[in-house]
């Protein structure tokens, strides 16, 4: 059998530009907002889930404690629920724990932007640090947290629609 001849190009033709913009993000450096002890630091989250929860909630906030790595998760009706969820956790860690959160990690959501959110958490003496939009990656522990909790509820609602033999 023969083959055609094939022609190698010597010279690079990809365009460094078009290589470069489909690289993705820079990996990023590690956070200098470690907690050396319990409740120091918490990351939080919010997410809106496009089916209705049994108790008719489409929103899920997470609570994660930089230190124990603890998390706490409650499920919302809506996304103004947010500030009210975050008062009954801070009171929570208040009553049972006997301490106070003293820096807070959010996305740079609506949710957490808005003045009643910033006035609760200033009023409570917490520090507010907040990820640049768009870079998730600095809020990396309340993501992966959200990223954990889907990928689980995604099986559960798999698991629960496949037919008992």
């Amino acid at each position: 059998m023969d083959f055609p001849e094939v022609q190698i190009p010597l010279e690079d033709l990809i365009c460094p530009g078009c290589t470069q913009g489909k690289m993705p993000n820079c990996c990023f450096s590690s956070s200098n907002h470690w907690a050396v002890h319990p409740f120091q630091l918490i990351h939080s989250d919010l997410k809106f889930f496009p089916v209705l929860s049994y108790y008719r909630q489409r929103y899920l906030i997470t609570f994660h404690d930089n230190f124990i790595s603890y998390a706490w998760v409650l499920m919302l009706t809506t996304k103004d629920k947010a500030i009210q969820a975050t008062k009954h956790f801070l009171a929570f860690i208040e009553n049972r724990y006997h301490t106070l959160v003293q820096l807070w990690m959010s996305g740079s959501g609506g949710e957490y932007k808005s003045r009643a959110f910033g006035d609760l958490l200033k009023n409570k003496g917490i520090s507010i640090l907040q990820s640049a939009p768009h870079t998730l990656q600095q809020n990396g522990c309340a993501e992966s947290l959200m990223r954990t909790l889907s990928d689980k509820a995604e099986c559960i609602q798999i698991d629960a629609c496949i037919p008992e033999s």
